[in-house]
């Protein structure tokens, strides 16, 4: 019998891909309060599932339940995103408990100083040590960043609940010093009960799954839209909150939901003005609009039409016009039509833009990590020389013509440089890193309103 080539040579193949998987910018994520219903796939609280249908969707949500209606409005657009995620966080806040605890009783004199947000609160020793504590629950209950305090004179401990309303996630107490008096007890400060709102709750889930880029929530009171927008600025994400408190449309009022996120100008929020809470809006536009990968072309937001069940608000032009200027957009009737206008975030950067540049970001990111890794892979490198940097730029180039061709910017307006490494510092070359590396181009932005005169003569 013939000896088995394999028995002599081994030979193993091992297929591997060094591409780099495209980040999504096309999947939506749905956050509500909801639990799954009876017979439906549990999902735990700050975790994430994928759907694709409404079939499966109404498998886990009763259909009159935010959650439901969320993800079926990203879902129910034409054209639509191919797949949305929906997480499920906890049915009610819990708020910050800190504990306050002193080593022995008050004395005559004593004076004690609460440093909270950096705002001091000093209560002075009265009578006794008990009616001291009675009167240090008066003075910071009497704060608004606190919602609750409860004292044991006995136990020496004062423990402070956090207004949630005022402080998202939780208070800082940085102190409390006793001074004066014949002695002075010192004071440790422990949490005993960790908050969990919304903010901690999206962190959670992005620490779970970050695979996701639009985000709607259905919390949708003045607070919770600000803290949307205060967790997804400085992220690679853009945020859809929808507000309809009539005080929108005030132009007197300068504190309502929508001027407060304009006035802290977040780039990647866009806020919606929708006066049914039921209806959401904010996941019917952000379907419509993801649906167009950024890596094919490119769709301005203003005067979108969305399937929604519900009716464009009615709005008179004064009140239209106030909501605009205050960073925010409408949804109204338009010569039969349902649409949302101006497409803009609360920054005044028009929704497209900043996808645009989450795109071009991200894709350059994307671009030279799969030339540094697949040198890696191929057993080489790319040298620290002109050569090597000609390389990066090469890269980049191909991103921003890219962007040329699909409508991110003006045709011929991209270039991109890298450093000669003549000119680089000692320093940087010691540490490997390349700086100095340029790319620019021109946004192509688009058409929203026109202004025509006709001249006619007889």
């Amino acid at each position: 019998m013939a000896v088995e080539l394999s028995e002599v040579v081994s030979v193993s193949v091992n297929v591997s891909s060094t591409g780099v998987q495209a980040t999504p910018l096309g999947v939506p994520l749905a956050v509500g309060r909801d639990t799954i219903k009876s017979g439906g796939t549990a999902l735990a609280v700050n975790t994430t599932r994928s759907y694709t249908s409404l079939t499966g969707l109404a498998a886990d949500w009763v259909t009159s339940t935010q959650t439901y209606k969320a993800g079926a409005a990203l879902l129910g657009q034409n054209p639509r995103v191919r797949s949305i995620k929906v997480a499920r966080i906890a049915a009610a806040d819990t708020l910050q408990v800190q504990r306050i605890t002193f080593s022995a009783d008050f004395v005559t004199s004593n004076s004690i100083a609460f440093l909270i947000e950096g705002v001091t609160t000093t209560v002075p020793f009265n009578t006794s040590n008990a009616q001291t504590y009675t009167d240090i629950d008066t003075a910071l209950t009497a704060r608004a960043d606190i919602s609750n305090v409860a004292v044991n004179a006995g136990a020496h401990t004062v423990d402070i609940t956090t207004h949630a309303e005022v402080i998202d996630g939780g208070l800082t107490i940085t102190s409390a010093i006793v001074t004066l008096g014949s002695s002075q007890a010192t004071a440790t400060i422990t949490e005993t009960t960790p908050a969990n709102d919304l903010t901690t709750a999206l962190t959670a889930i992005e620490a779970t799954d970050s695979a996701w880029y639009g985000l709607v929530v259905t919390d949708r009171d003045e607070f919770n839209v600000q803290r949307v927008g205060a967790w997804v600025t400085g992220r690679v994400k853009l945020a859809v909150v929808q507000h309809g408190d009539d005080s929108v449309y005030d132009d007197s009022i300068t504190t309502d939901a929508v001027s407060v996120l304009q006035d802290a100008a977040y780039d990647n929020l866009l806020a919606l003005f929708h006066d049914t809470d039921g209806d959401a809006l904010d996941g019917a536009l952000l379907g419509r609009k993801l649906a167009l990968n950024p890596d094919t072309g490119t769709t301005t937001w203003n005067l979108t039409s969305v399937t929604l069940s519900q009716t464009a608000d009615v709005l008179t032009a004064a009140q239209s016009t106030v909501i605009r200027s205050k960073g925010g957009n409408t949804y109204e009737d338009i010569v039969g039509t349902y649409r949302v206008r101006p497409g803009q975030c609360v920054s005044g950067r028009f929704a497209d833009t900043e996808i645009t540049v989450h795109w071009v970001q991200i894709r350059i990111q994307e671009a030279i990590y799969a030339e540094l890794a697949g040198a890696s892979d191929r057993n080489s490198k790319i040298p620290y020389t002109d050569p090597g940097f000609e390389i990066i730029r090469k890269a980049i180039a191909k991103v921003m013509a890219l962007g040329e061709r699909v409508g991110h910017f003006v045709q011929g307006s991209s270039d991109v440089t890298v450093p000669a490494l003549a000119d680089i510092s000692t320093s940087d070359k010691a540490a490997r890193l390349l700086t100095g590396v340029r790319a620019i181009a021109t946004l192509a932005g688009a058409i929203h309103t026109v202004e025509v005169t006709v001249d006619v003569s007889i």
